[in-house]
């Protein structure tokens, strides 16, 4: 149900039907992902925008800013004055398809701020897997998980570090077509020493693969984030969210991670101007460099109208500059 004065953009996030990038990559990267979107046509994208135009309910623009470490996004969408004013949709046939992909869409987006706000290159990503022909029970692994992460525990309190933070996902592997088992692997990733010392870095690598005893295998790397954080590792470990398994690629972490910082405010973006940031990539990018002070630089947008709504729904990735 839309709430008057709380108009999420999420609420039509996978209706999405024109986008906006900054970079040819970037449109293969958002090509690659799970989305309900499509392409329109310049006719059909000016019959959206008059439509749009045209409408007579009065509503102006909120942007919402959730920043996560170094990375910022950025959604701007309508907000109306008044509750006859608020749209409904009247087909309700798809809507548990609809948010069951809008649920899985949001653990991504949460996993993602959390890898933002908590790891960086100092940290580690960790893969835990048994022994060939071993088959442990979603119980067996939790468990063996949690004896490997109290080892480390005790090896960071005797040398004086902090209690780790991480995030975890038990992944699922089918074996194959003609049997029921399933191998499992726990991705990991874990906060690093925090300190400079080169010897007691190496020293905790080599202990983060040798306190996992139960298998032979135990891959440890650097964690190497890029402009996106680690948007791409966050989406590996969850892409599973969907399965309708019990316990299948759920993903935990700890509580001492940091949280994102969401605001709300309200903005002077008109209609026109809301228009003139569809239509113009330039521009839209301007509006938002400056809405940030220019303190961010901007990755890529996705610009979305909506059949059932009026008004835009901007979605922006930004990136604090060096």
């Amino acid at each position: 149900m839309i709430r008057h004065s709380n108009y999420e953009h999420e609420e039509v996030y996978n209706q999405l039907v024109y986008t906006l990038v900054s970079k040819k990559e970037h449109k293969k990267e958002l090509e690659k992902e799970d989305l309900d979107y499509k392409y329109i046509g310049k006719e059909s994208l000016e019959e959206e925008l008059q439509r749009i135009l045209n409408d007579k309910k009065y509503y102006g623009y909120v942007i919402k800013t959730i920043k996560s470490g170094d990375l910022i996004e950025s959604e701007i969408y309508p907000w109306y004055g008044s509750k006859k004013d608020i749209p409904r949709k009247k087909d309700r046939k798809d809507q548990r398809e609809t948010q069951k992909n809008l649920n899985h869409k949001n653990t991504q987006k949460h996993v993602i701020r959390l890898m933002s706000c908590n790891f960086s290159k100092e940290d580690y990503i960790v893969t835990l897997t048994w022994e060939d022909k071993y088959y442990p029970t979603y119980e067996r692994a939790k468990k063996d998980y949690d004896n490997w992460l109290a080892k480390v525990r005790r090896w960071r309190k005797k040398r004086g570090l902090p209690p780790p933070k991480y995030i975890y996902a038990l992944e699922y592997l089918e074996e194959g077509e003609t049997t029921k088992k399933v191998r499992m692997n726990i991705h990991v990733i874990i906060s690093g020493t925090g300190r400079e010392d080169k010897s007691e870095q190496y020293e905790y690598r080599d202990a983060l693969e040798t306190l996992w005893t139960r298998g032979p295998r135990c891959e440890t790397r650097k964690v190497v984030p890029d402009d996106y954080a680690l948007t791409g590792f966050a989406k590996y470990i969850t892409k599973g969210c969907q399965d309708e398994r019990k316990h299948a690629r759920k993903w935990n972490g700890s509580q001492n991670l940091t949280k994102p910082t969401i605001t709300k405010n309200h903005t002077k973006i008109t209609r026109k101007k809301a228009e003139n940031m569809f239509r113009d990539n330039d521009f839209l990018r301007e509006v938002l460099e400056t809405t940030y002070k220019n303190k961010y630089k901007f990755l890529d947008c996705e610009a979305n109208v909506n059949e059932y709504v009026s008004g835009i729904y901007f979605y922006a990735r930004m990136r604090k500059r060096d």
